[in-house]
This record gives C-alpha cells, sequence and structure tokens, in this order.
C-alpha cells in the first residue's frame, strides 16, 4: 500500500508519497515469513517451491541477506504448507503429522541486547512446547508454559529455568515478542502488558537455532501452526516495537492491545 502525503500531514499537498511500513525498515537478522511463497522449498538445498496445501517443507528461506534458512533433512519432520489459513495467508503447521517436527539453522550468532517477534497458534497444549530455542539457558527461547493457555520467554535464564510467564489462548492467534536489554528481559503477548525478569549481562551462546523444538528431538515439540518469525540483536525502540506490532497485525488478522 502506498499512502499519500496529503493524508499524513493533515490535507497539505506535498506532492510525494510514502511508503507502507515493512519490517525490512527495522533491519532483522533473520526473517522467516511463511505467507511469501518464494522462501518455501522441497529440499534442503533448494528444489522446487512448495505450492499445494499440505505438502511438506524441507527449507524455509531466511529474508534477510543473512541466508539462515531453516531445514530439515527428514521428511517425517518437516512441518506442512496450509494454504490460506489465516487471513488469506498461507502457514506452516508443526506436529500435523507426527510431533517431532522441527527445523533448524546451524551457527546462529550470540547476542547482546535482542528483540525476537513471533506469529503463531497452538493447536493443542505440549508442555514447553517450543516456537523456537536457542540453547535456552545460556540463549534464548520462546514456548508454551506448563499450564495451557500461558506462553513463556527467557534469555540467559540462568537463575530460574522458567522465564517470564504471560497468559494466552489455545487455539487463537497471536503474537509473542521477547526482548533484552542488559541484564533484563521481557515478554508480551498480542501488545499486552509486559512481563519482566532478569538473567546476566552475558551474550547469549551461539550454536543452532531450533524452530519448533528444543532441539533435533520430539522432548518439547510445537504442536500448531506458525505464520511469520523475526529476529533482531538490538531492542527495538517503543515506536519502532509499535509499528512492527501493528504491520503484524494487520496482515495476520489478529487484535492487539
Amino acid at each position: 500500500m502506498i499512502l499519500s502525503a496529503l493524508d499524513r500531514l493533515g490535507g497539505f499537498a506535498t506532492g510525494y508519497e510514502v511508503a507502507a511500513f515493512s519490517p525490512a525498515s527495522l533491519n532483522p537478522i533473520a526473517w522467516w515469513d511463511a505467507s511469501d511463497a518464494s522462501t518455501l522449498y522441497d529440499a534442503t538445498t533448494g528444489g522446487n517451491l512448495v505450492t499445494a496445501d499440505g505438502a511438506y517443507v524441507a527449507r524455509w528461506e531466511d529474508k534477510t541477506a543473512n541466508a539462515r534458512h531453516l531445514l530439515q533433512s527428514t521428511e517425517s519432520k518437516r512441518p506442512t504448507l496450509q494454504t490460506a489459513e489465516q487471513n488469506s495467508r498461507s502457514v506452516l503447521r508443526w506436529g500435523g503429522y507426527a510431533l517431532g517436527t522441527v527445523l533448524s539453522v546451524a551457527s546462529f550468532p550470540s547476542l547482546t541486547d535482542l528483540h525476537v517477534v513471533a506469529v503463531a497458534k497452538v493447536a493443542s497444549h505440549v508442555t514447553y512446547g517450543r516456537i523456537l530455542d536457542r540453547a535456552r539457558a545460556t540463549g534464548f527461547w520462546l514456548a508454551e508454559a506448563p499450564t495451557s493457555g500461558q506462553f513463556i520467554g527467557a534469555a540467559r535464564e540462568t537463575v530460574a529455568p522458567l522465564g517470564a510467564i504471560v497468559s494466552g489462548s489455545v487455539g487463537a492467534w497471536f503474537i509473542l515478542d521477547l526482548w533484552r536489554i542488559g541484564a533484563d528481559y521481557s515478554v508480551s503477548y498480542n501488545n499486552g502488558t509486559p512481563v519482566a525478569d532478569s538473567s546476566d549481562t552475558t551474550a547469549t551462546a551461539s550454536g543452532t537455532m531450533y524452530v519448533g523444538d528444543m532441539a533435533a528431538t520430539a522432548t518439547n515439540a510445537w504442536n500448531g501452526d506458525m505464520a511469520e518469525i523475526l529476529i533482531f540483536d538490538n531492542d527495538l525502540s517503543s515506536g519502532d516495537r509499535a509499528a512492527l506490532l501493528t504491520h503484524l497485525a494487520t496482515k495476520w488478522g489478529i487484535t492487539i492491545a
């Protein structure tokens, strides 16, 4: 969408147009978007684009120049494409065929400050069912909490293993975000009141990032859908965070606070 500057400046015509917001303007270090058909492939090396409803996805490409593509070589552990699933957009489904569905990218970098945003939906509750996991206690993670309808996030949670817990809903689409600056981190569900906790100031450990589980096993497998995930190597400003969440809510048809 292109917005006229006449609308943005109270009716004063300036003769130029302002482009709509894009997450790319915030410089994410990783960005996976299931609604972008050009990023979904049937082989870890690329192969053919996945277009059929219910087909396995072996490679979910990163939309940034960093090329942190999420891969799965075992067919039975791949998520499936669900076309026109949410707000007429395609998503990926975990657990629809077998729990243990997981994608991963090796050599994810260590981070000091960070901001992680995920658009997802739970089909049925799994204790600590992972949206994503980068080494948990020495890294960061987003997951379901032990109680159904609650979600958890943490960054270098070295004191208590649980992290910050927020209330949500099973069966509804949501936007969950986690951010850390210094030794403090916070988690918010659909832009609700953040729940804060603290860890330490050490950078998160580098290594393999898993999406849909905590490792290459079915220990804490996600059972539901994922639409979009973005990771930043800084704590977004309040204005940038508001712009991003509003964009995602409009795009995916989610009501936020």
